[in-house]
């Protein structure tokens, strides 16, 4: 009965993963069934159950992990130093190993993962998905400078509520005129890492078991709701990182709080004259040079802070992410964030507008 049931465990996971392995070759049936079907009924339901706890539930069960796995550690020496480790303890060990695995695998696709192989932005929204020319990317920087120039607030915090409230508005209205899916409920938490995060090198996730935003509230402050706008975006499914920040991009700015556009601008500012400075630099330097002081000592306070914390372990944490990235059908890893640019131009290319 014992063996059955094993069999039994295995088989049903196996076809499970076969399943999700299947559907997934096709984009375009995992953005009509899944991405604006299942997942917006499974997004909610995850939100309304964490939203409305002051904590994070997502954070507690990477701790409990974290903890379990140093309990599992710290057994397996102890049965070594102790002589009771055989060849059926090593095959149990093993299997059981394997089957969790696959189950978080299969659990972590049901609930977010298939969001990876959605057709996106591009069909969504009507947008060429090419590489910018060399003017495309100038005119994209020029006009965003002259954006961030004008937008900048002399109060860069808009105070506490600014974690979530501000971004939600934006959404709001963008839901109005886009088929962008309703962002309520809001599950928004500061991450209950705190400071670690800086030396992590992360400045916000999104958990997908429980459906949770977090955001790392120890970085520069004018830098905090772009990640919020960003981390939302995951949660309304859109899991690769260009995309999420182009979506939170768009909410970001249709906000009415002048501190939610101006951190969106700015860090929109940062990709586009990045990808500038690689094919022409001379113009890259001279909008630098145009811009105001205060922008400038905004972004030079932000490149003194990811100095400040540029770790080895932070080394090692972004090339895990970038593994993770390429795992998951992004095969320019972390790169991939610059690929916002490219739908930040075909989106001025077709509305005039950044």
């Amino acid at each position: 009965m014992l063996l059955r049931n094993k069999t039994f465990r295995w088989t049903g996971l196996i076809l499970a993963i076969l399943l999700v392995q299947w559907v997934q070759l096709a984009p375009e049936r995992i953005e009509q069934f899944y991405a604006r079907g299942a997942y917006l009924l499974i997004g909610k339901l995850l939100r309304r159950l964490t939203g409305w706890l002051p904590f994070s539930v997502g954070d507690l069960l990477y701790i409990l992990a974290i903890l379990w796995l140093v309990f599992l550690l710290v057994r397996t020496v102890m049965i070594v130093r102790n002589g009771q480790i055989n060849r059926p303890y090593i095959k149990r060990a093993l299997m059981s190993g394997i089957f969790i695995s696959a189950c978080i695998y299969l659990i972590f696709n049901l609930l977010w993962g298939m969001n990876y192989e959605r057709t996106g932005v591009a069909s969504q929204l009507g947008l060429a998905e090419r590489t910018p020319s060399d003017t495309a990317l100038l005119r994209l920087t020029t006009g965003l400078r002259d954006r961030l120039i004008s937008i900048r607030p002399k109060q860069l915090s808009s105070g506490p509520k600014d974690r979530g409230h501000y971004p939600l508005q934006g959404y709001r209205k963008l839901a109005s005129r886009l088929p962008i899916p309703d962002p309520e409920p809001l599950s928004v938490k500061a991450s209950m890492f705190g400071f670690i995060g800086n030396y992590l090198g992360y400045s916000g996730y999104f958990n997908p078991f429980t459906g949770e935003a977090q955001v790392n509230t120890a970085i520069p402050q004018f830098m905090i709701p772009f990640v919020t706008a960003h981390e939302m975006a995951h949660q309304l499914g859109y899991a690769r990182e260009d995309e999420a920040s182009f979506i939170g991009h768009l909410a970001a700015t249709a906000s009415a709080d002048a501190c939610t556009q101006y951190s969106s601008y700015l860090n929109m500012f940062l990709y586009a004259h990045r990808e500038l400075r690689q094919v022409d630099s001379t113009a890259a330097s001279m909008i630098w040079e145009s811009v105001t002081p205060a922008v400038r000592a905004d972004i030079r306070e932000y490149r003194l802070f990811l100095q400040r914390y540029d770790t080895v372990i932070g080394e090692w944490v972004d090339a895990f992410y970038d593994r993770y990235l390429r795992w998951n059908d992004q095969p320019e890893g972390t790169r991939t964030y610059s690929r916002v640019v490219i739908w930040l131009v075909a989106w001025q290319e077709k509305y005039g507008t950044v």
